[in-house]
Formats: structure tokens, sequence, C-alpha cells
């Protein structure tokens, strides 16, 4: 994957003062990087970036291109909902031996990614599940 080459250049002093004050800056550039390979796993397009005058464009597309990129725990937790059953978080986590919280953000990616759905009330309901989407079976 090919990463654009960019320039960072600051464009509002008082916002980068604020951001590097409460520890959000980490590395000029970073951002656009992290950007482009997050688009590139979920399967989609490259962000577009335009400077406007004095304004900054990105636009990222919600158009899949391709396939999302899986690594092996994503595989791991698709192979764990494979029987059709729904399971909870902490199944889930044992089964890929991760913490709950690391597989629920896991769980959140494979959601988001149309991967995996899930059912219930909220984030705190005990009795929640996941389960294969129609796009995970494939």
């Amino acid at each position: 994957m090919e990463l654009p080459r960019v320039v960072s250049k600051l464009r509002n002093r008082v916002i980068d003062r604020v951001f590097h004050a409460l520890g959000l800056t980490e590395q000029w550039g970073s951002g656009v990087q992290r950007m482009t390979h997050a688009c590139h796993e979920a399967g989609l397009a490259a962000p577009v970036f335009e400077e406007l005058g004095m304004r900054f464009r990105v636009t990222i597309a919600t158009a899949r291109v391709g396939p999302s990129l899986l690594d092996e725990t994503d595989r791991a937790i698709l192979a764990s909902l494979s029987g059709g059953e729904g399971h909870a978080t902490s199944a889930i986590a044992e089964a890929i031996s991760l913490t709950p919280r690391a597989s629920r953000t896991r769980l959140a990616r494979l959601v988001g990614n149309g991967l995996v759905r899930e059912i219930g009330t909220g984030p705190q309901d005990p009795k929640r599940r996941y389960f294969l989407s129609e796009r995970g079976d494939a």
C-alpha cells in the first residue's frame, strides 16, 4: 500500500497548543497515514486530501472497493461464531485468549465492517450476543 507523501503545515496555532497541552498531538503527519491505513484495512478507497485556500478537506468514501483485511485474531473471532449460535463477549474473549475489553473493541470493528451482527439492548446488556452476518459467512 502506497501512502501519500504529505507536508505537515500548522494551520491553527491555538488548536495546536490546546491539543499539545492535552497530550493529543502524537507526531506531525501521522494522522494522514493512520487514516489511509484504516481505509485500506476496511476495504475502502484511500481518502482524498484537498487544500482549498486556507481550508483543508478530507473525503472518505463509504463504498467498498475491496475486502476488508482480517488478521488472525479477527479470523479466530469469526471462526468462534461459525456454529450459528450467538456468543457473549466473555465466551468469545475466552475462545481467542483476549480480555473482554480487547474483544469488545475487535467485535465493534467487525460489526462496523458488517461481518458480525450484535443483538442486545445496549453495551452493558449481560444478554448481548454476537452472530456472524451473511457477509461474515462468506
